[in-house]
């Protein structure tokens, strides 16, 4: 198995978290060998009794089976990977695997992000079409979280500016929050890129 491997299906497993997971890590990368039995890795990441005892239980479970067949479809990004974006490696925690959705070479482009408040008044509609219009001719990449309000906003007028967008929730590709987002979360899945931290959730 290679390390790659390895991280996208710890980030899959129950019990291991994100300490645990960069101990894991940083041992293989030292022994130049990848473990892959579940008692060695949870003493590898110093787990406690009580996680360790889930993390080998779901290790080993039909369960976790499943949750692997179920990604292997979806595109996953880690941080092993040549086009993992540097900037996120400046975070305090960078993310050691991403689950996307749509156009990854995204990641590399020039990018905008836009935040703002959950209840956004048409004041600030007016005011997000008006910052991304003029930006129609010298493109850049919008970054938003698809959140209520402003987010919302900010991809639909990306969308309508036919400027690329990119949109980081907060659940698994298969979820949309709000409900109301889902066509424009499937939207920007089509033209652009939809990027999670967490695994699929639904059954």
């Amino acid at each position: 198995m290679q390390l790659r491997s390895l991280l996208i299906r710890l980030q899959l497993a129950h019990g291991i978290g994100y300490a645990g997971m960069v101990r894991v890590l940083q041992a293989c990368r030292r022994r130049q060998t990848v473990v892959t039995d579940p008692q060695q890795l949870s003493q590898i990441a110093q787990l406690t009794a009580s996680r360790r005892s889930r993390f080998i239980a779901d290790w080993q479970a039909a369960d976790f089976q499943h949750r692997l067949k179920r990604h292997a479809q979806v595109d996953i990004l880690t941080i092993l990977d040549a086009d993992y974006p540097p900037a996120l490696l400046e975070g305090y925690q960078p993310p050691l695997v991403l689950f996307l959705r749509g156009h990854r070479e995204l990641l590399a482009s020039r990018q905008l992000a836009v935040v703002g408040a959950r209840q956004a008044t048409s004041y600030a509609e007016r005011a997000v079409k008006r910052l991304l219009a003029p930006l129609a001719t010298d493109p850049v990449t919008i970054v938003s979280g698809l959140a209520k309000g402003a987010d919302g906003l900010a991809h639909r007028a990306a969308l309508q500016f036919h400027l690329p967008t990119i949109a980081v929730i907060g659940t698994g590709l298969d979820i949309s929050y709000p409900r109301q987002h889902s066509e424009l979360q499937q939207q920007i899945a089509n033209v652009g890129l939809v990027v999670s931290e967490y695994p699929l959730e639904l059954v």
